[in-house]
């Protein structure tokens, strides 16, 4: 699900992960970062187009089946891989929801990492003889990315 996922929202995203076309950084008198801001509209309307793009991807699928070994599924770590195959089907459950997240994060001095990925949540059906779940797929997938680098203080004499 989540390659299909991933493949749907960059033919959606092909051309437009700029990110200086979808933030703003806003600047003082004396060049600092004051504020940053986002097109919120522009983000909406990607956003849209790649909820659309991965509804139309999981449905023309149809579903589809992947094979796990059973010790694997057993969730301890020295059974995987061992045992018969398990035919597990995945089959979409319901409306992709996708929204787009923004964060920041700290990498070294006066460095701001600030990263705009799009989360999508897909319903789906696990399938396997004698059970049927619905379970959510979360995946992020990155959009745009920049380092902020800060005013980095003068090293100075530190006389105590």
């Amino acid at each position: 699900v989540a390659a299909m996922i991933d493949s749907a929202v960059r033919d959606t995203f092909s051309d437009d992960g700029n990110y200086y076309d979808i933030v703003r950084v806003n600047r003082d008198r004396t060049d600092r970062i004051s504020s940053i801001q986002t097109d919120v509209v522009r983000l909406d309307i990607f956003s849209s187009q790649a909820a659309s793009s991965i509804q139309e991807k999981l449905a023309s699928s149809g579903g589809y089946t992947i094979n796990i070994a059973l010790g694997t599924l057993l969730g301890k770590s020295f059974l995987a891989a061992v045992g018969p195959d398990i035919h597990i089907q995945v089959i979409p459950a319901g409306n992709v929801q996708t929204e787009f997240k923004s964060e920041f994060s700290d990498i070294g001095v006066n460095q701001i990492r600030h990263r705009i990925y799009l989360q999508v949540k897909t319903p789906v059906y696990i399938s396997v003889p004698l059970i049927r779940k619905r379970l959510e797929v979360i995946t992020d997938v990155p959009y745009a990315e920049n380092v902020i680098v800060g005013n980095i203080p003068p090293a100075g004499n530190d006389h105590n």
